[in-house]
C-alpha cells in the first residue's frame, strides 16, 4: 500500500511523510534467508518492494531499451553497494537483484557481470546454489543454443514434441497458458 500511495502521489498518515513512513518500515524489514529459502510469497514481495523504493526508482529514466538491458543491471548493483546495509541484509538484497535481471532478461552479458561479483564477493553464499540453478536454466535457452525438447499443443489440440520437427522452421507463439482465452 506504501508503493501504492507514493505511485499515485495520494500518501497522507497523520502527517507522517511518505520517507518518514518508508523509514520506519524498512528499518522493521527483517533480512531473513529462512523466508527465502521458504520461498514465501508475501516476503518476497517485501523484498521487491525494498528494492523497487531504495533502488530500482533511483535508476535513469530516458534509456533506451537496448541500453537499459546493458547498463541497469550494472547501475542497480552498484546502487545496492551504497546502501547502508549488514553483510547478511547485502548478501540477501545483492542476490534478489540477481536473481530479479536473470527473470528479467536472461543472463545478458550485463546479468552475467553482476551475477560474478555476487559470486566474488559472498563466495560461500547460502544463496550461490539457487541462482546457479537458475542461471544454468537461463544459459540453456540462451541465443544460439540448441532449444531444449518441449511438448506443445497445435491449435488444433494436438501434440507435438520440438524433436519431432527436426529439420523444419518452427514458429512458437507464446502466451500465458493459464489464461483461457489465450488459449
Amino acid at each position: 500500500s506504501l508503493r501504492q500511495a507514493k505511485l499515485t502521489n495520494n500518501y497522507e498518515l497523520d502527517s507522517i511523510t511518505f520517507e518518514q513512513k518508508k523509514e520506519q518500515i524498512h528499518s522493521r524489514i527483517k533480512f531473513d534467508h529462512k523466508m527465502v529459502e521458504l520461498g514465501l510469497l508475501d516476503y518476497g514481495a517485501v523484498m521487491n518492494s525494498y528494492l523497487e523504493l531504495e533502488v530500482y526508482k533511483n535508476l535513469p529514466q530516458n534509456i533506451n531499451v537496448i541500453e537499459a538491458d546493458s547498463i541497469q543491471p550494472l547501475l542497480t548493483s552498484q546502487a545496492i553497494k551504497q546502501l547502508k546495509l549488514k553483510p547478511k541484509e547485502l548478501e540477501l538484497i545483492m542476490a534478489r537483484n540477481v536473481e530479479y535481471w536473470m527473470s528479467l532478461i536472461g543472463t545478458k552479458p550485463s546479468v552475467k557481470i553482476i551475477y560474478n561479483d555476487f559470486k566474488k564477493i559472498f563466495p560461500q553464499s547460502m544463496y550461490q546454489k539457487v541462482l546457479e540453478k537458475h542461471f544454468n536454466k537461463w544459459q540453456k535457452i540462451e541465443a544460439g543454443n540448441i532449444a531444449p525438447d518441449f511438448v506443445g499443443i497445435t491449435p488444433t489440440g494436438d501434440t507435438v514434441k520440438l524433436s519431432q520437427l527436426k529439420g523444419k522452421k518452427v514458429y512458437i507463439d507464446v502466451w500465458a497458458t493459464w489464461c483461457g482465452p489465450c488459449r
